[in-house]
C-alpha cells in the first residue's frame, strides 16, 4: 500500500485544523449565545437592575473564563460611578481587590469604568501588568498584587446615555476577541433598555402603591386581579379581601344595574369616564367612587382608577338642599312682593280713579286744588311701588332680558313722548338726535331700555325750569356698543355729590327732595339695568348750567341701513271718551272688588258703549257664552275662578265655535314680570297695571274695541295683479300659525314668519315684514304668548288693509 507523500499530509492536517478552528469557533459562538440566554433569563427573572447583577455576572464570568465580575452605576447628581455589585469565582482571594472596587468612586478618564465612560465604547486590556499608567489607575497595584492580568470593560447605554460599566478581570492573558466585544455591545444596550424599563415600571409603581386614588385591574370575568393600598384606607378591604368575589357583590343593589351596563361596555371595546356607583366599605357604610376605566382586549383585561366622592356628593346634597331653601325663600318674598303689590295697588286703584273722574266734575277752583293734590300724591305713591319693586327685582337677579328686534329711532321716540307733555308744560324744548352710523334696528331689551331712557328724561325735566333737554344716541366705536346721553340744561349736581347719586335712597341734595320730590331709587335702578345691557352708566354735572347722563349699552345690529335723523313726532295724545268705542261696542268687566267695577263703570260712563260686569271668572265664562262681546277686561286675582283659568276657558268656547277671539286685556295689581307672562300664556291679548288711569283705559277702548281704521297701500302698478294672491297666502299663514301652535311646532313658525320678513317689503307691505321678524324672534324663543300677539296683529293687519291705485305723483 502506497505511502501519502508529504503534499497530502499537509492537505489533510490543514484540513484537520480548519476543522479544530471551526469547532472552536462553534463552541465560542455556543458559549456567546448561552451567555446572552444566560443574561436574558437573568433579566426576566429580576424585578430590577440590582437584583439581576449577580447572576449577570456569574453568567458571564463562568461561561467566558472571567474570574472577578463588577457592576459600575453613574450617578448623575454627583458625575461619579460608583460599583453596586462585585463577583468572583468560588476559592479566589481577592479580597483586598474587591474592597478596593466596592469602595471606589471614579470620575470620567479616571480608571477601567472612567476609561470607558470617558471613551463610550469596550477597553479589553490583555495584560495589565506594565501596561496600564499607574496614577490613572487607582487600583492598579491591588490587581497586580491580585494576580490578575487581562480585563474587559463595556458600557451600559440607553440611547445616548451611559448608565453603567460592567467590568470583568482574568489571571490568563487574553487576547481581543472581535465578536465577543461586538456581543458585549448588544448585551450593555439590552442591559441598558432592562434598567430604563425597570426604572419606568418602579416609577409607576411607587405612583400604583402610593396614589390616593384607587387603582385597579380587573379581568373580564369580573373580579379584580390587582389593587393598590388605597383599596384598604377607602374600604378597609384587604388586596386578597377585594380579589376574593366578584366586585359586583360590593356594589349597592340600586347601582348593579348601571355597573353591569357599563362593564359590558368595556368588555366590548369602550372606555368608562366619570362613571359614578356606590360601594360597600368593611365598616357597613357606602362610598360614593367616580370611576375612568379603559380596557385591553387582546389580555382581556379592565385597568381602572377609582376616586372616592363621598363628602362631594355630601357637599352637593347640601348644596342642593341649601339652593332649594335659598330658592324657597325667593318665592317667598316674590309672593310677598306679589301680594303686597296687589294689596296697595287695587286700593290706590279706587283713590287714583276716583281723582281722575272728580277732576272731571264741575268744581270750584278750591276743590280742584284739592284734586290735584291728591291726584299728584296718587302718583307719587304709585312711582314709589315701582320703585322699589323695581329694584327688588333687579337685586334678586329676577329680571332676565329678551332680545328682540327693535327700531332704534323708534325706541327713543316712545320714550320722549313719555315726557313730551310735562316738558311742554315746563316750556322746555325735547329734542332727540340719532347719530350718523346708528344702526337702524338692533337686537336687544326694548322694554329695559326705554325703561332706563324714560328714567334718565324724567329727572332732566325735573330739575331743570328753563332750555332744552336732548336725547342723543351713537356709535360708541366698539362693536355691537352704542352710546345713548340725555342733556339737560337744568340745576346740576355738586362735584362732591356725583358719586353717590347711584346709591338706592340717596339725591345730590336732601332739598331736593322738597322741592322736586322722588326717592332718589332711579338712578340706582337705571345703573343695574345698564349694567344688565352690558355696559356702564356715568355722568357729568355743572351746578347752574346742567347734567348730562351718559349710558352704553351691548346692541347687536339686526337689520340693513343705518338710521337718519327724523323729527320727533309730537305726543299722542289720549282719545276723547266719544272717541273710544262706537254705539253698539260691548265690554265686559270682569273684577271681584266693587270698587274697581265701579269705576270702569265711571270711567266708560260718558261713552257709546254696552259694559257689563262679572264679579269672578265663573260668572265671566258663563256671561261670555251668553254675549257678543266686542271687549273683555279681566282681573287676574279673584275667587272662585281667577283671571287665568277664565281666559283659557274663553279662548276654548271660541275655538269649540270657530269664532275669532275677542280682545282680553287682563287687569293686574301685580308688577311681577312672570304674572304678566302667565296672563299672555293663559290667552290675554295685552295687559294693563293697575293703577289703571282713566286715559290709559280709554286707550285700549280705542285700540281694541272700536272699528280698525282702513290702513291704504298703494303698491306698485307691475305688482297689483299679485298683490290678492299674496294677501290670501298670508291668511292662510294665520290658519298655519294656528295649527302649528296647537302641535308646539316652532320650527314651522319661525319658517313662516322669517318668509314674511323677506317678502312684506318687497309688495309693498313693511307692516308685515316687522310682524314677520316678530314671529320668527318669538318662535326662536319658543313664546307661545308673543307669537299668539303677532298672530292677532296679523290678522287685524289683513282686516284693515286696503288696496288702491297708485296716484299720478307717486
Amino acid at each position: 500500500m502506497a505511502q501519502p507523500d508529504d503534499a497530502e499530509i499537509r492537505a489533510l492536517q490543514e484540513k484537520i485544523a480548519a476543522l479544530e478552528q471551526q469547532a472552536r469557533e462553534s463552541r465560542r459562538a455556543q458559549k456567546r449565545l448561552a451567555v446572552r440566554d444566560a443574561i436574558t433569563r437573568a433579566l426576566a427573572e429580576s424585578a430590577s437592575l440590582a437584583q439581576a447583577a449577580p447572576r449577570v455576572l456569574e453568567a458571564i464570568g463562568d461561561t467566558l473564563g472571567w474570574q472577578t465580575g463588577a457592576l459600575w452605576l453613574v450617578e448623575p447628581h454627583l458625575d461619579l460611578m460608583r460599583c453596586v455589585e462585585f463577583w468572583h469565582v468560588p476559592g479566589l482571594e481577592v479580597r483586598a481587590f474587591e474592597a478596593a472596587t466596592r469602595h471606589g468612586a471614579y470620575a470620567r478618564g479616571i480608571g477601567l469604568p472612567g476609561r470607558v465612560w470617558e471613551q463610550r465604547h469596550s477597553v479589553w486590556i490583555p495584560d495589565f501588568t506594565g501596561a496600564v499608567n499607574l496614577s490613572n489607575a487607582p487600583r492598579a497595584a491591588v490587581v497586580v498584587e491580585s494576580g490578575l492580568r487581562a480585563a474587559l470593560a463595556f458600557p451600559i447605554e440607553l440611547g445616548d446615555d451611559l448608565l453603567g460599566v460592567l467590568e470583568f478581570f482574568s489571571r490568563e492573558i487574553k487576547e481581543p476577541d472581535a465578536d465577543l466585544v461586538e456581543m458585549f455591545r448588544a448585551v450593555g444596550s439590552q442591559i441598558g433598555q432592562f434598567a430604563e424599563r425597570k426604572k419606568a415600571e418602579d416609577l409607576l409603581n411607587r405612583f400604583f402603591m402610593l396614589s390616593i386614588d384607587m387603582f385597579g385591574i380587573a379581568g373580564f370575568d369580573g373580579c379584580f386581579k390587582l389593587v393598590n393600598p388605597a383599596w384598604e384606607r377607602t374600604l378597609g378591604y384587604t388586596p386578597a379581601e377585594v380579589a376574593a368575589k366578584p366586585y359586583l357583590d360590593f356594589v349597592h343593589p340600586d347601582d348593579r344595574e348601571a355597573t353591569a351596563a357599563e362593564t359590558a361596555k368595556l368588555s366590548s371595546g369602550g372606555d368608562t369616564i366619570s362613571f359614578e356607583n356606590r360601594y360597600l366599605a368593611k365598616d357597613g357604610s357606602w362610598r360614593w367612587l367616580l370611576w375612568n376605566a379603559t380596557p385591553v382586549m387582546e389580555q382581556k383585561l379592565i385597568y381602572a382608577a377609582a376616586r372616592d366622592v363621598t363628602e362631594r356628593k355630601r357637599d352637593e346634597a347640601n348644596i342642593g338642599r341649601l339652593r332649594e331653601e335659598a330658592e324657597q325663600a325667593n318665592r317667598t318674598k316674590s309672593e310677598f312682593l306679589a301680594r303686597m303689590s296687589h294689596e296697595i295697588r287695587t286700593p290706590l286703584n279706587v283713590v287714583i280713579g276716583m281723582g281722575d273722574l272728580l277732576d272731571r266734575t264741575a268744581l270750584n277752583a278750591e276743590q280742584r286744588q284739592y284734586v290735584r293734590i291728591f291726584q299728584r300724591a296718587g302718583s307719587t305713591l304709585l312711582a314709589l311701588i315701582n320703585d322699589i319693586l323695581d329694584l327688588a327685582k333687579v337685586e334678586s337677579g329676577r329680571i332676565t332680558l329678551e332680545e328682540l328686534e327693535f327700531e332704534v329711532a323708534a325706541a327713543l321716540e316712545a320714550s320722549a313722548e313719555m315726557l313730551s307733555e310735562q316738558a311742554k308744560a315746563k316750556g322746555l324744548t325735547l329734542r332727540m338726535e340719532v347719530g350718523a352710523g346708528t344702526p337702524r334696528r338692533v337686537k336687544g331689551d326694548p322694554d329695559r331700555l326705554r325703561q332706563v331712557l324714560i328714567n334718565l328724561l324724567s329727572n332732566a325735566v325735573k330739575f331743570t325750569d328753563t332750555g332744552r333737554v336732548t336725547l342723543r344716541v351713537e356709535p360708541e366705536g366698539e362693536a355691537d356698543l352704542l352710546r345713548f346721553s340725555v342733556a339737560d340744561s337744568g340745576i346740576g349736581i355738586p362735584p362732591e355729590k356725583l358719586e353717590i347719586i347711584f346709591d338706592a335712597f340717596t339725591q345730590a341734595d336732601a332739598s331736593t327732595t322738597r322741592r322736586y320730590g322722588g326717592t332718589g331709587l332711579g338712578l340706582a335702578i337705571c345703573k343695574r339695568l345698564v349694567d344688565l345691557l352690558g355696559g356702564r352708566l356715568w355722568v357729568d354735572s355743572t351746578p347752574g348750567t346742567g347734567t348730562t347722563f351718559t349710558f352704553t349699552a351691548h346692541l347687536p345690529p339686526a337689520g340693513d341701513g343705518l338710521a337718519h335723523v327724523e323729527p320727533m313726532p309730537a305726543a299722542v295724545a289720549a282719545p276723547s271718551p266719544q272717541a273710544a268705542a262706537q254705539p253698539g261696542t260691548r265690554i265686559l268687566v270682569v273684577d271681584d272688588s266693587e270698587e274697581n267695577r265701579f269705576l270702569v263703570a265711571e270711567y266708560l260712563r260718558d261713552t257709546q258703549a254696552h259694559v257689563e260686569f262679572a264679579a269672578d271668572g265663573a260668572e265671566a265664562v258663563e256671561k261670555f257664552h251668553a254675549g257678543l262681546f266686542d271687549l273683555v277686561f279681566m282681573d287676574l286675582q279673584m275667587p272662585v275662578m281667577d283671571g287665568y283659568e277664565a281666559t283659557r276657558r274663553i279662548r276654548a268656547w271660541e275655538q269649540e265655535q270657530q269664532r275669532q277671539p275677542t280682545p282680553v286685556i287682563a287687569l293686574t295689581a301685580s308688577a311681577m314680570e312672570s304674572e304678566l307672562h302667565r296672563s299672555l300664556e293663559a290667552g290675554c291679548t295685552a295687559y294693563l297695571r293697575k293703577p289703571v288711569r282713566l286715559a290709559t283705559l280709554l286707550d285700549a277702548v280705542h285700540q281694541y274695541a272700536a272699528p280698525a281704521e282702513r290702513i291704504v297701500v298703494r303698491p306698485d302698478a307691475r305688482l297689483r295683479h299679485v298683490i290678492p294672491s299674496y294677501l290670501k297666502n298670508r291668511r292662510r299663514d294665520l290658519d298655519k300659525i294656528a295649527a302649528a301652535l296647537d302641535q308646539a311646532d316652532f320650527t314651522a313658525i319661525r319658517d313662516i314668519g322669517h318668509k314674511m320678513s323677506g317678502t312684506g317689503g318687497g309688495y309693498g307691505f313693511p307692516q308685515v315684514t316687522s310682524i314677520g321678524r316678530g314671529l320668527e324672534a318669538a318662535a326662536k324663543q319658543k313664546n307661545a304668548a308673543r307669537i299668539r300677539l303677532h298672530q292677532a296683529e296679523l290678522e287685524r293687519f289683513l282686516e284693515q288693509v286696503e288696496i288702491r291705485e297708485a296716484t299720478s305723483d307717486t
